[in-house]
């Protein structure tokens, strides 16, 4: 049944899983300069985020505002406040 196709899924993943190649771990500095492509409503929160946490953020944008989509609204949805 059910189980017995789970333990044989289990133990085809296992096989695979031993014939992969072992990953080389290695550290590396971080750099806290972060880019951001995109101004819209995520773009703008996860900068604002990032910023909070000390990283320097770059936040670049195609068009000559900020905003993307909800520049475009004057309404949201579902308190009709306004969007800008």
């Amino acid at each position: 049944g059910a189980l017995k196709v789970a333990r044989d899924l289990l133990r085809s993943a296992v096989a695979r899983a031993l014939k992969l190649e072992k990953v080389l771990i290695r550290e590396v500095d971080v750099i806290d300069k972060i880019l951001i492509i995109g101004g819209g409503v995520a773009g703008l929160k996860t900068a604002i985020e990032l910023a909070d946490e000390y990283f320097d953020v770059f936040l670049v944008e195609k068009e000559p505002t900020i905003g993307g989509k909800m520049a475009m609204l004057d309404r949201t949805f579902p308190t009709d406040d306004c969007s800008i």
